[in-house]
């Protein structure tokens, strides 16, 4: 009886310090109001392009929101830090929305980027496919 006792009394110990040990986790509720405003983020966004290997990273620089990040407007990262290759020259453009806990910015900030150089050498394929004369594809009517 007196081990039983003391097994009910461990237990009755334990449940004590585990409850009293437990505190409701605070979470903050969404606001509408909270949403942020794309156009306050528009200059911690940062876009470094690397000439030699074409590597584009996409970063945002504020604590407390991420980045959405829609490139060629198919593609969606909410990575900070997003890299990404281009092989072609040019200039390109992304769309970033801001993001917090409250909700995703009703409006967007546009940036434009430039590649200097292509890595990749298309006049060996247009030679592959027309050959080195002036042959011209043409559609058989």
């Amino acid at each position: 009886m007196k081990k039983i006792l003391n097994i009910i009394g461990a237990a009755a110990l334990v449940a004590t310090v585990a409850l009293t040990g437990c505190k409701a986790d605070d979470f903050p509720t969404p606001s509408a109001a909270g949403i942020p405003q794309a156009k306050d983020y528009e200059e911690l966004i940062r876009i470094d392009v690397d000439p030699q290997t074409n590597q584009v990273t996409f970063s945002l620089d504020a604590k407390g929101v991420m980045p959405v990040w829609i490139i060629d407007g198919n593609q969606y990262s909410t990575t900070n830090g997003l890299q990404k290759i281009y092989a072609g020259s040019g200039d390109y453009e992304v769309e970033v929305k801001i993001l917090n806990s409250n909700g995703v910015s009703d409006g967007s900030v546009y940036k434009t980027f430039h590649i200097e150089n292509s890595i990749v050498d298309y006049n060996r394929y247009y030679k592959l496919l027309g050959g080195d004369d002036d042959r011209h594809w043409r559609v058989d009517n």
